[in-house]
């Protein structure tokens, strides 16, 4: 029997009528998105998801999540997950190692640039609500927004505030309003170069200097034992992040453009989409994308 020299750590399955298989899965990242893709509707984590998840990490893979959250809107989510690789986070504006506790980078908004956004989007919606996130607190920098529209990210450190007066790196902004009124807003907005923006939920528009891809596309030049990247997100804000993986996958529930980019459809999010991926790649010994490989259907 045969084992790759540098397989460190293996994972035994055992079957009576066939006996014990060792997998061994060093080298291979899976990168998730989190509301949408990995929780399932009742923002929750499947038992059947975070068994997978083991799997992977016991055979010697890492897991890590892509998420628009920031770290202090995260407590509940990473008490049930086993994340050992650093991640992503407000959409790609930084990447934070959990096992140091610690920021590897952050991307901040220039603000002279996003400011203009700022202008721009009072002048068109006067009354939209307009949050910047900084590392420790909100900011909600619109004096004369509807504090009837959705409120975003309850229970966290909010201060109003005129956006010249936050002196704090800015991670990201969030534009919120009714889906139908930004569809006919973001058309008419004038993004300057460097930035990024992208409707991240029907009712937020968002503004960043990197996405989740971006993000995620210089974290992988610093973990040069990544072998094989698997990535899975649903919505606008995953579309560059799906694409930078060697496998990039959608859950059915996506939106079509992600469905459209995707290498692989797997089950919705409310059907453990995270435990079919693994299995229909990673376990099924299928590592990375192979011009004679047909990947299997839904």
């Amino acid at each position: 029997m045969i084992f790759e020299e540098n397989c460190v750590i293996l994972y035994t399955t055992c079957d009576s009528s066939e006996g014990c298989v060792l997998e061994c899965y060093q080298g291979i990242y899976l990168y998730t998105d989190l509301d949408g893709t990995l929780l399932d509707d009742e923002k929750n984590v499947s038992d059947t998801n975070l068994q997978a998840i083991r799997r992977l990490l016991d055979g010697g893979g890492h897991f890590g999540i892509a998420t628009g959250r920031p770290l202090y809107h995260l407590d509940r989510q990473l008490e049930r997950l086993p994340v050992d690789a650093p991640c992503i986070l407000c959409n790609g504006a930084a990447i934070y190692d959990f096992g140091a506790a610690r920021y590897l980078a952050r991307f901040p908004l220039p603000k002279r640039a996003a400011l203009d956004v700022i202008c721009q989007m009072r002048a068109l919606l006067p009354e939209i609500s307009i949050q910047i996130f900084c590392e420790a607190a909100i900011f909600e920098v619109n004096p004369q927004q509807d504090d009837t529209l959705f409120e975003i990210w309850d229970n966290l450190p909010r201060v109003r505030i005129a956006p010249e007066l936050v002196t704090q790196p800015w991670h990201k902004i969030i534009f919120c309003h009714h889906g139908a009124v930004l569809d006919r807003t973001v058309p008419k907005l004038r993004i300057p170069e460097g930035l990024i923006a992208y409707r991240s939920e029907e009712t937020y528009f968002e503004l960043l200097a990197v996405s989740k891809g971006g993000a995620l596309a210089q974290l992988r030049q610093a973990l040069p034992d990544m072998r094989t990247l698997l990535t899975i997100g649903d919505y606008e804000n995953d579309l560059d992040l799906v694409r930078c993986g060697d496998i990039g996958a959608a859950p059915r529930n996506a939106i079509a453009n992600v469905l459209a980019a995707a290498d692989l459809t797997v089950k919705d999010n409310n059907q453990n989409a995270i435990a079919d991926l693994l299995e229909r790649t990673v376990f099924s010994n299928h590592f990375g994308k192979d011009e004679n490989y047909e990947l299997p259907k839904l």
